[in-house]
Parts: C-alpha cells; sequence; structure tokens
C-alpha cells in the first residue's frame, strides 16, 4: 500500500512529493546455511516507510533535495529462522537523504548551461550475519549540462571524490564495496 501526494505553489517556484508506504513480504527467502547456494523461507517481513522531495528555483539556483526513511522487519514465524523482530533487515538503509544545488548560468551570457553540485547520505547497513553494521557514507556527485533547442547533454559525476566504502554485506559473509567514481555523459534528444 503506497499513499501519497503533491503540491506546488501557485505564486512561488516551488514544490513537494511526500509518500507513505507499507509492504508485506510473506515467506521470504534467505541463504539456507546447510546447502551453499540455496535458499529457504525463513518468515516474514513487513517494510513501512516515508518518502519526501522538494525543489525550489531561487534566482539562477535550482536546488533539490529528498530523504527516506524506512523501517524493514521480519518476523521467523513458522519457519523458526534467525530472523530478529528488532533488527532492520540486512542490505536495507533507514536513512538516504541527497540535495542538489544547480546554477544556471543564463546571466553570463551562456543560455541553456548549468553546472552543480549534489551531496548524498546512505544511513549505515546492518550485516547479515547480525554481527555489526557497514558504517554510514557520505558521497559528493557533480553535473554540468548543456541544453539548446530539443537537445540535453549532460556530464554526471557520481562519487566525485572517489570515495572507497562498503556498500553492504551479506547473511552468507560476502560484502560488496560501492561504486567507484563514474563519469557518464550523455545526450538527449526530446521530441
Amino acid at each position: 500500500v503506497e499513499v501519497g501526494g503533491k503540491w506546488a505553489s501557485t505564486r512561488l517556484p516551488v514544490q513537494a512529493t511526500a509518500s507513505v508506504f507499507s509492504l508485506k513480504e510473506k515467506t521470504r527467502l534467505g541463504a539456507d546455511p546447510d546447502h551453499i547456494g540455496f535458499s529457504q523461507q525463513i518468515g516474514d517481513s513487513r517494510v513501512k516507510g516515508v518518502e519526501l522531495e522538494g525543489q525550489a528555483r531561487v534566482g539562477a539556483w535550482q536546488f533539490l533535495a529528498s530523504t527516506t526513511y524506512t523501517n524493514a522487519r521480519a518476523s521467523a514465524t513458522a519457519w523458526g529462522g534467525a530472523l530478529d523482530p528488532s533488527q532492520q533487515l540486512e542490505g536495507i538503509p533507514k536513512h538516504m537523504s541527497s540535495v542538489w544545488a544547480v546554477h544556471d548560468f543564463r546571466a553570463f551570457g551562456l543560455p541553456g548551461l548549468s553546472i552543480g553540485p549534489g551531496a548524498g547520505y546512505i544511513g549505515r547497513i546492518r550485516v547479515g550475519t547480525g554481527a555489526g553494521f557497514v558504517p554510514s557514507v557520505p558521497l559528493m556527485d557533480a553535473v554540468a549540462a548543456f541544453e539548446t533547442g530539443p537537445w540535453r547533454f549532460a556530464l554526471n559525476i557520481n562519487n566525485l571524490a572517489d570515495k572507497d566504502y562498503i556498500a553492504v554485506c551479506l547473511a552468507r559473509g560476502d560484502c560488496w564495496f560501492g561504486s567507484r567514481r563514474k563519469v557518464v555523459l550523455t545526450a538527449d534528444y526530446r521530441w
């Protein structure tokens, strides 16, 4: 179940969206400790959360911000798995946020050019073994875009500082690093 709404000011270039959700999963699968590479039914889960997003234009700046709170819990029910209903499910952060500030260079004689930084935050993530948490991580991004007629060219850089961080660790003991710096150049044509 998900319910949401959107608000836009009639006087200012400001808008916001909000949604609340509740998901239920029955017979959740988990790693089978007796048979590597196989899964077993370990219980039910319930994921509840709130997502908020807003954007505003102030002069030549456009600001975008979003945040998500996710409460992901599970119970072992009849299968007797090792799920603790008081702990967040593995691999799902409780908190995630991002903010962007993009400047339009029209006033400098460069119509269509916009450049700006972004910052993101991923909250700590419970390790699947129950032995601790993957630490929270702040990340920096950047964008430079140019629009002319129906064309939009953009250069996006994720993880600008090329920060090394662990993204997630699962119950079977394996962990993955987060994405390294990624540079993506796109060209879009709007019909």
